[in-house]
């Protein structure tokens, strides 16, 4: 299954998140992204958050506890499968499967 707008981002990937690691996670060798991030920069993103609605407040605040949840998840890559991830998002020929096919493929991994 791919995400909107990156047809090679799987949806779902789990990450690691929080403003312990940011700096790590804002460089990112994909283009149109920000290469680093200071913590400055971080507190006045978050800063300017407090002069909107509060609808947009709460949204982005779920949005935060979202990526919260996902640093107390189960499911968590190893450095090897998050080598793999980045070689298969760098891979601009790389094969896409539907569902189906990505399924059958794991289960044969699996068993």
């Amino acid at each position: 299954m791919k995400s909107p707008g990156n047809s090679k981002a799987p949806v779902g990937m789990p990450r690691q998140l929080s403003l312990a690691n940011s700096e790590r996670l804002c460089k990112s060798p994909r283009p149109g992204y920000v290469s680093a991030m200071s913590r400055e920069q971080v507190k006045a993103i978050l800063d300017r958050v407090l002069t909107w609605p509060d609808e947009r407040q709460e949204d982005a605040a779920s949005m935060l506890r979202l990526m919260e949840a996902q640093d107390d998840s189960a499911y968590q890559l190893s450095a090897e499968q998050a080598e793999e991830v980045r070689r298969w998002l760098a891979d601009t020929d790389a094969e896409t499967v539907s569902l189906d096919e990505f399924n059958e493929h794991v289960r044969r991994r699996l068993n």
